[in-house]
């Protein structure tokens, strides 16, 4: 606020949105996640600053099978560091691309 504006990005998951009951903690803290920032962006809607927020999908990592959920679209990582560079620099509120939601609140 003293410097006249900004943004705040937080990354967070799908499961914020859509849980996985064999994930309920993971999910329970991304939803945590994803109400503060929505509370934030109430809070300081007036001001320059903004708060968003990347829901991601799954990525495609080392992780094993076991812990990789099944998904039609999966990017790597260096993909999802592309759409987070993105969102950053993006005027955009909200989009949905390839299969991956993103939302800013």
């Amino acid at each position: 606020l003293a410097r006249g504006g900004g943004q705040f990005l937080a990354v967070s998951s799908v499961f914020a949105v859509r849980p996985d009951p064999r994930a309920a903690s993971y999910a329970a803290s991304k939803a945590a996640l994803a109400m503060a920032f929505r509370a934030l962006a109430i809070r300081y809607r007036a001001s320059p600053v903004e708060f968003k927020l990347l829901l991601l999908g799954p990525v495609d990592t080392c992780a094993g099978p076991d812990v990789r959920p099944r998904a039609r679209y999966r990017p790597s990582a260096d993909q999802a560091a592309a759409a987070i560079a993105s969102a950053a620099i993006s005027r955009a509120t909200s989009a949905n691309e390839d299969g991956w939601e993103r939302a800013a609140v």
